[in-house]
């Protein structure tokens, strides 16, 4: 509201032709809105439908003692200067005012001018002459790329200019910010009609005809006149496409038939790869409104540079395409509201094959922030400075490094090439080979030709990277090991159970006989054979056989270093595979589970993922088992899980790895490669990186069956060394990778695989600086932008440490608790619910139980005695302490003096804190950075 009385307020001032009446407001709140309706209807009378069209606003019922505030804030507005207004205050309008779950779940996140400005130096020229922005957003590349224009054309009129820039955007409110936001370019300018097409992107194709105002002055396109200046328009092709397309995860595009059927139609392209996320459909789109010659500057996600869907997005560039440049800014990140890396993808339309062959495509690196190396100017200096920074990348045709930027080039053909596999293309892992990887990386492939003898027999050599000679020394992981995904249940909160069993055995009899209306002493006997079960599905106990329930390993805190503990794990999975009238006849307890998931209430059946199996609670096609297991996501630490005693399911978020047949006499040898620094270096390279909220390497099975590891074989003379380091390794808990390239075991490991590689153990120093800054860069990254509408992070370090340092003497949590018998409780990092009327509120049994919850689903801690629960309380309320593992102590007496002991602390140390956080200027809240000490 306030933007439209803005813009009305500047019109009438700024336009006598427009012969606006001033915005007067009642004094009666009911005549409020018919009043502004009045106003804003006069303009509909000249257009600007985009922003004054009636909306839900009109219907807003105001408060009487609003009305004053309303004219003051009225008075105000009238006294801005509007010349001032550009596209980054008017875009970042967008970030502050739309929720961000509504942000991410339409893809929409605003790109800064300077990352404009580069991506428009590269695509717009003085003989550009249409630009189109498919997903326009609040127009801030449509508002960039009319300064850009006005430099080259400054002769051409405002309206000459807008009719040059055509937008396209679904949402409501983006579309009007856009509107306006090219319209306050020149308000003064009477024909100020922006060319923004609120529509689906996919309903947009090249025969769509635009119904709107154009003066034509442009002479850029054929128009059909319909009534003065309306017009109807078909949309033309373009000599520049620019912009930031919607980041939309592939399982939440509707209708993807429709743009499959957009790329058959437009290039002949059967199918795109269904793991394919929003931005590859719209990218593909948007190239079919781009003429042959023209250029494609757009700020996507990096993850299609190295997962395996970008392989078909690589070939659609390769086929229709000169890639000018991909560039990687290693030092921000671009969005704020978004968690994804970005590189900017600057292309050129080439419809002549040789072209494409013989062009050089450059993999940029860039070190500075860009608004460092274009510098704080006016608009003429601004892009004076970014031209040349755009043109200087252009002209280099071999490898060129400045303290800007780092530029690696090859040739188009070569590209393709070296990633064409018996006619098929496959990811060439882009991103890892030319805009993530160090010095050492090529080292290592290149070294050791001659040194080794082949074993063809065992190592299939032409799935490797072609490096030249790592084909001697080298095979894949899928040579030596199978690698697969842990299952997916399609329905955890039914086939995830957590085992009470212990907890129903210690019961009083009272509670025993309550619970289960049977004497405890009579009922010993099930217990053998049966489990007391919790399901989270109906937050309630059942009791199933034993046989039909296995543990599962879910997560990596519940190893004990390298091994599972069986002890530790936190669910059991439901292995059944017989009918239910196999169960019905031999009266098994589980059936009572299985009718209630089926049940209206639930209807667990009837999931897409549970419906479609023969037998729908049946896992025992997907539930696997390995030798070891690998986590898909990893963060400053990694390690690989030893399985080959216990045995146990894992979990989807996990990778079951299991050695062949041939290899397993080097059963030991293997687990040693794949916890060495050399193979997690190589796995976070070729992996997607996570920043903002999760700072991670997401790794894809694929990268990991396609993964390059030294040949077992290679280390058989090694065996007694190895030994002593595999006792070492597997006796410790693995550190983060700051920590473990200090250990002195990881070292003995790295050096003797480098050595047996023909390199040298100081390589080794090499590979740690390399693989140590590789994920401090990536966690800089992620720090580099601090979205304004999410919670503050601890960014401060130094505030930390500073603490740490000054209040040394404050007793740490597990200090307090060592001696104690204790209970281990694994807290979600979910919203807590205690119980009605506080924590003095007891139930039947004298347990006390605190709910979880995360949307629809929900879990449960118990705990013994009142003291437990308000010692957790404090912990988990005051102290903010989530998604760990904690212990508390069994007995009333041992709870209430550990809660007294830190509470004394609490309150002797936080006002200290607190002046310590306002001295240091920190937004953290005091009560995070005092959970971090006290439980480091």
């Amino acid at each position: 509201l306030y933007l439209k009385i803005m813009f009305y307020s500047y019109l009438q001032k700024e336009v006598p032709d427009l012969k606006l009446k001033p915005l007067q407001i009642p004094e009666d709140k009911n005549l409020l809105n018919d009043a502004l309706r009045s106003r804003f209807d006069d303009v509909l009378q000249h257009d600007f439908e985009l922003i004054f069209s009636s909306n839900v606003l009109d219907e807003f019922e105001f408060e009487q003692n609003y009305v004053p505030v309303l004219k003051s804030n009225i008075e105000n507005i009238r006294k801005l200067n509007f010349n001032e207004l550009n596209a980054d205050i008017v875009g970042a309008i967008y970030n502050v005012l739309i929720d961000n779950q509504e942000q991410h779940d339409r893809g929409q996140h605003f790109t800064n001018t300077f990352e404009v400005d580069v991506v428009n130096a590269f695509c717009i020229n003085k003989d550009t002459k249409l630009i189109l922005d498919s997903g326009c957003g609040a127009g801030t590349f449509l508002v960039r790329a009319y300064y850009f224009l006005k430099y080259f054309n400054p002769e051409f009129t405002h309206e000459e200019l807008l009719e040059k820039l055509w937008g396209i955007e679904i949402a409501t409110f983006p579309v009007f910010l856009s509107t306006l936001n090219l319209s306050l370019l020149n308000i003064k300018s009477y024909d100020n009609y922006p060319t923004i097409i609120k529509s689906d992107f996919s309903d947009i194709t090249t025969k769509s005809l635009h119904h709107g105002c154009f003066l034509n002055d442009s002479k850029s396109f054929a128009i059909k006149n319909i009534n003065g200046k309306i017009c109807d328009v078909q949309i033309p092709v373009f000599d520049a496409c620019v912009g930031n397309p919607p980041y939309i995860r592939q399982e939440f595009i509707e209708d993807k038939e429709k743009w499959n059927k957009l790329a058959e139609i437009e290039f002949g392209i059967k199918k795109i790869n269904q793991q394919s996320d929003m931005y590859v459909y719209y990218l593909m789109h948007t190239a079919a409104f781009l003429k042959n010659g023209g250029r494609f500057g757009y700020v996507i996600s990096s993850s299609w540079l190295d997962v395996s869907y970008g392989a078909g997005f690589q070939k659609f560039l390769l086929t229709h395409f000169k890639i000018i440049a991909i560039i990687d800014n290693q030092k921000k990140r671009s969005f704020e509201t978004a968690s994804i890396n970005t590189i900017i993808l600057i292309l050129e339309k080439c419809d002549n094959i040789k072209e494409r062959t013989n062009n050089i495509v450059r993999f940029v690196r860039v070190f500075n922030d860009y608004e460092s190396i274009i510098g704080k100017c006016s608009n003429g200096e601004r892009i004076e400075k970014i031209k040349t920074f755009a043109e200087s990348i252009e002209k280099i045709k071999k490898i060129t490094k400045n303290k800007d930027f780092l530029v690696s080039t090859i040739k188009q053909s070569n590209l393709e090439n070296d990633s064409t596999f018996d006619g098929k293309y496959e990811n060439g892992h882009w991103g890892a080979k030319y805009l993530r990887s160090p010095e050492i990386f090529e080292k290592i492939l290149s070294v050791g030709n001659g040194n080794f003898v082949k074993v063809s027999d065992i190592v299939d050599v032409k799935y490797g990277i072609k490096t030249g000679a790592n084909d001697f020394f080298y095979v894949k992981v899928r040579d030596v090991v199978n690698v697969k995904r842990g299952f997916t249940t399609g329905a955890n909160d039914f086939f995830y159970l957590s085992d009470h069993t212990q907890q129903a055995l210690n019961m009083p009899d009272k509670e025993y006989l309550l619970t289960f209306g049977v004497e405890k002493a009579k009922h010993k006997g099930i217990w053998n054979k049966c489990g007391w079960c919790w399901s989270d599905m109906s937050n309630h106990h059942y009791i199933i056989e034993k046989f039909y329930t296995k543990p599962v390993f879910k997560s990596q805190k519940e190893a004990v270093n390298l091994d599972v503990d069986v002890n530790n794990l936190q669910y059991r999975v439901i292995i059944c595979n017989d009918n239910k009238n196999k169960l019905s006849k031999y009266k098994s307890k589980i059936l009572q589970y299985i009718e209630d998931a089926e049940s209206q209430q639930y209807e667990i059946n009837k999931r897409p993922s549970c419906a479609s199996r023969t037998i729908w609670y049946d896992l025992t096609t997907s539930a696997v088992t390995g030798d070891f297991i690998f986590p898909s996501k990893i963060g400053e630490k990694y390690r690989l899980i030893d399985n080959r005693n216990s045995k146990v399911y894992c979990d989807k978020v996990n990778y079951a790895i299991t050695i062949k047949e041939e290899y397993k006499e080097y059963s030991d040898i293997i687990f040693l490669i794949l916890n060495s620094t050399l193979f997690r270096f190589f796995i976070d390279l070729f992996s997607r990186q996570l920043t903002g909220s999760q700072t991670i390497s997401d790794v894809d099975v694929n990268v990991v069956e396609k993964a390059l590891i030294i040949n077992p074989v290679l280390l058989k003379n090694k065996t007694k060394e190895l030994s002593e380091i595999y006792k070492s390794i597997k006796d410790r808990d693995p550190g983060n990778i700051f920590e473990e390239v200090k250990q002195t075991d990881k070292r003995k490991l790295d050096e003797v695989i480098f050595e047996s590689i023909g390199m040298k153990a100081s390589d080794v120093d090499e590979l740690y600086v390399e693989a140590c800054k590789y994920i401090q860069d990536r966690k800089e990254k992620s720090e580099s932008l601090n979205g304004s509408k999410t919670k503050q992070k601890l960014n401060a370090e130094d505030t930390l440490k500073l603490i740490k340092d000054r209040f040394s003497e404050i007793n740490k949590y597990k200090e307090l608790i060592i001696g104690l018998k204790c209970i281990k409780y694994a807290i979600p990092e979910w919203k807590a619910k205690y119980p009605k009327g506080g924590v003095g509120n007891e139930n039947l049994f004298n347990h006390y139980n605190v709910y979880f919850v995360e949307g629809n689903v929900q879990k449960q801690l118990s705990f013994n005695n009142i003291q437990q629960l308000m010692l957790f309380q404090f912990l988990n309320s005051t102290l903010d302490i989530k998604g760990i593992k904690i212990n508390l102590p069994e007995s009333s007496t041992d709870c209430n003096k550990v809660l007294e002991t830190i509470n004394k602390d609490y309150n002797k140390y936080i006002s200290q804190i607190k002046g310590l956080l306002k001295v240091n200027r920190s937004k953290t809240n005091p009560l995070s950075i005092y959970r971090d000490v006290l439980m480091s």
